[in-house]
């Protein structure tokens, strides 16, 4: 498990600089297994990154590694894209790194029908006028929810919230709160 400052969404790319021992053992103890590389992501919801003794979150993403550069001293450099989520059913010790034993965390079934473009649009549109350079992702098969609560520059806590619903039309309004607030703070900025 690898807790960060940051909610990982399923989609979302994450680019880590991993630098601390633990983190680094940990990224070889993935290196050494013959299986595809993948870790938590959960969200640090008090404390710091570095160091321990952080409150986590309970829900978080896997994150598959894409691309890994072994640096001269010892540092990783990651490319990493979020998949799917899990809910933390035990903390193990940290011994030597942040361990868990997680169960998948799965959609429930909705008759709900979602206008995800409108939503992602906003999303884009909403993050170029806070001054973000980004690209409509077109066709995508990642919920429509998590493709716009990872465009949209949202606080962690809203992502967080984004992430561990699993009613997809609550997770659409939720974004749709997100989206609000936000262009209620870019119309108060930009008058």
């Amino acid at each position: 498990m690898f807790p960060l400052g940051l909610a990982l969404l399923p989609g979302s790319v994450l680019p880590l600089h991993v630098f601390e021992l633990r983190y680094r053992r940990m990224i070889g103890d993935l290196l050494a297994r013959d299986d595809e590389m993948a870790f938590g992501v959960v969200l640090i919801e008090r404390g710091r990154e570095s160091g321990g003794g952080e409150t986590r979150s309970e829900v978080g993403t896997l994150a598959r590694v894409l691309d890994l550069r072994v640096l001269e001293d010892g540092r990783y450099t990651l490319l990493t894209v979020g998949t799917d989520r899990f809910e933390v059913a035990e903390w193990l010790p940290d011994d030597p790194y942040p361990v868990a034993r997680v169960k998948p965390l799965v959609d429930v079934t909705s008759d709900t029908t979602l206008d995800g473009e409108t939503l992602i649009g906003r999303a884009v549109d909403l993050a170029r006028r806070a001054g973000h350079d980004v690209e409509h992702p077109g066709e995508t098969t990642i919920c429509p929810t998590f493709v716009a609560g990872a465009i949209a520059p949202i606080s962690e806590v809203d992502r967080q919230r984004i992430l561990r619903l699993t009613d997809p039309g609550e997770r659409f309004a939720a974004v749709g709160n997100a989206l609000d607030d936000l262009e209620a703070i870019l119309r108060f900025s930009e008058g």
